[in-house]
């Protein structure tokens, strides 16, 4: 079986990956300080990215209760014929 070059740079990928996951769960799983601090560090990251998004999505409903409340007053129409 031949193996050819594009074959061989995908295989070492997805073993790389496979690795370093397992070292960050095995990582964490004892209790390693530099990996804690690295997942505090993303576990702060995505709970900024959550606020982000909750604060996002109070002003999206606040502007929609805006518009809605401008849909519903009447527009004064003026009678008389602009020239």
């Amino acid at each position: 079986m031949q193996l050819d070059l594009k074959t061989i740079i995908i295989i070492v990928v997805i073993v790389g990956f496979v690795l370093s996951v397992n070292f960050t769960l095995i990582g964490l799983l004892r209790g390693d300080k530099r990996v804690r601090a690295e997942a505090s560090k993303w576990g702060l990251a995505v709970g900024g990215g959550r606020q982000a998004q909750a604060n996002a999505n109070a002003q999206a409903e606040a502007l929609h209760a805006a518009v809605a409340a401008l849909q519903a007053t009447p527009v004064p129409t003026d009678p008389t014929p602009h020239e």
